[in-house]
């Protein structure tokens, strides 16, 4: 699954760097840049066991597509790879904790359809969409007393459903904003020592998300929130905790 996600994850940045745009609101290419800062917590019951907090950049490509001609069916496909650095620490006993270097690297690809109303004034614009997504992560832990090394890979396919739109202000400048739902439909949790090594597959939870900005001819910046929300995993010997990560950034994107 990594090897498909990436192979569409890199062909979609591709074929965008060898996109036009056209002068329809419907079809545009975008390349952007961004930095996050994410918090990534894990709890037994209400006790908070561990904690990463850290920074990421990355570099990804969004298209909107027209799916056809004279029809308001609009198709969005986004892929981004991104990696970083935090600082993880863990809970050892009732009053101690230990500490470590976390990186990370990943990638996420992901299209949704949705149908645009234009209301006749011609500058407001709002997209209802659904979606599918996929990302992958990896996280390596270094430097802890509780464990020398210790590597974690996530496999996230998740939906999302929510509503974009745009207020044009003037010819060349318009405010957009988006907000909605994700829901992962399948979670798979690989991670452990170099002796040892297992699987986890957390429960569903919906997340929220959002972005605003504004667009002056076809410079982008925005800033973001996502969240990500997992049940604990009881199934097996070893209980996966609940988790929940929260996001905030800043996208510059970059009509193309």
């Amino acid at each position: 699954m990594i090897r498909v996600a990436a192979f569409l994850t890199i062909a979609f940045l591709l074929v965008a760097s060898g996109a036009s745009a056209r002068d329809s609101f419907e079809d545009k290419t975008y390349w952007y840049l961004f930095g996050e800062r994410y918090t990534w917590r894990q709890f037994d019951g209400g006790t908070q066991i561990t904690k990463d907090v850290g920074e990421t950049v990355g570099i990804g490509a969004f298209g909107d597509y027209q799916v056809a001609e004279d029809t308001a069916l609009i198709g969005r496909l986004r892929g981004e790879v991104f990696g970083g650095q935090g600082n993880y620490d863990i809970a050892t006993g009732s009053a101690s904790k230990a500490s470590s270097t976390s990186n990370r690297f990943g990638l996420r690809t992901e299209g949704d359809l949705g149908w645009r109303f234009l209301p006749s004034d011609g500058k407001v614009a709002i997209l209802p969409f659904g979606g599918i997504g996929y990302r992958w992560w990896k996280r390596n832990l270094t430097g802890t007393q509780a464990f020398q090394t210790f590597d974690e890979g996530w496999h996230e396919v998740y939906t999302k459903a929510g509503a974009r739109g745009q207020y044009k202000i003037e010819r060349d400048v318009a405010l957009f904003a988006e907000v909605g739902t994700t829901l992962p439909v399948f979670t798979r949790v690989s991670g452990g020592s170099s002796s040892s090594k297992r699987s986890f597959k957390p429960g569903m939870k919906v997340s929220t998300f959002a972005e605003a900005g504004v667009d002056y001819r076809g410079l982008r910046p925005s800033i973001y929130y996502e969240g990500s929300r997992f049940s604990a995993d009881e199934s097996g010997a070893i209980v996966f905790p609940r988790t929940e990560g929260d996001v905030f950034g800043m996208r510059v994107a970059f009509e193309f």
